[in-house]
């Protein structure tokens, strides 16, 4: 392939470790650099374009390299293996999960950012897998996968796992045609099935708290879309708020809801408009706490 002709002005390197052909532009010794230059890239047409890391000439998590970057030593090989982790045999029924990466070692809790639970599969091609929780509805996995994101795993993904494997959304809606429905969790040695979304009452919240729904529309660090600046705009008047979350980022929301069913109405109405990344979020107090939670406390 002419790179040149493809992609004119970058200098572009290619990897072919992978099975295929990555592309990649510039080299840079700096997070915060490489950043700067993905947003130049972005603008010239490549949305999906994002930052990866390499050391010692091994493609490492972006995390990883920041932590280095700090001055953290390497990883290395994690400690026993699946120490604390949960297999894929032990879900249930068919859930949401989040992805958090894929390993050539172990990984636990411990060198992950404390995420847990963590569920370990291993891949045919010997490496590892890693998944973060069972959630029973889209809003708690997306919550879930929004605070992965800004605890140092920028490209955590929200995937559906039934019966301790990893299926597609096509997949997903032939078995809801079949009758099956979201419900599950992850089963404890000789406990059974522990649902997800069994909750109590959140620590350090006052008794008789009712919970607040609102709907987030977006978190941003500096320019909005286009198109969300229009929504904002058109929902002038409809309790629009803007809070800053502890990655620094500007979180927009609308609403006040007492009770889920008309949060959750008022999401589809956003989706509907274009504003697809836009979900239930709960609140008591003033402290932000899963929609799972909220809903157990009742509303």
């Amino acid at each position: 392939m002419d790179t040149t002709k493809y992609f004119k002005g970058m200098n572009v390197v290619v990897d072919k470790t992978g099975g295929w052909n990555q592309y990649m532009t510039g080299y840079f010794t700096s997070y915060n650099i490489a950043n700067t230059d993905l947003k130049l890239v972005r603008q010239q047409g490549y949305a999906d374009a994002f930052v990866v890391a390499y050391f010692d000439g091994k493609r490492v998590p972006v995390y990883e390299a920041r932590r280095m970057e700090q001055g953290g030593t390497p990883a290395v090989t994690a400690q026993a293996a699946s120490a604390g982790n949960f297999s894929m045999t032990d879900v249930e029924g068919l859930v949401y999960s989040v992805q958090v990466g894929v390993y050539a070692t172990t990984r636990n809790s411990t060198s992950l950012f404390g995420i847990s639970p963590l569920i370990e599969e291993r891949m045919d091609n010997k490496y590892y897998r890693y998944y973060a929780g069972t959630f029973n509805n889209m809003n708690d996995a997306v919550a879930a996968r929004n605070k992965i994101r800004a605890g140092g795993v920028p490209d955590a993904f929200v995937v559906i796992l039934y019966k301790g494997k990893k299926i597609t959304q096509a997949e997903a809606n032939q078995l809801m045609a079949d009758g099956v429905t979201f419900g599950g969790g992850l089963k404890q040695s000789g406990a059974g099935t522990q649902p997800q979304d069994t909750q109590v009452t959140p620590a350090n919240i006052t008794p008789g708290s009712k919970p607040v729904f609102k709907v987030q529309i977006g978190a941003y660090s500096k320019d909005v879309p286009v198109n969300v600046v229009n929504e904002l705009i058109a929902l002038a008047g409809q309790g629009i708020e803007t809070t800053r979350n502890d990655a620094g980022l500007t979180v927009y929301t609308v609403g006040n809801f007492s009770n889920y069913t008309d949060a959750e109405a008022k999401k589809n109405e956003l989706n509907a408009k274009g504003l697809t990344d836009a979900f239930v979020v709960a609140y008591v107090d003033g402290k932000k706490i899963s929609v799972s939670e909220a809903r157990g406390m009742g509303e």
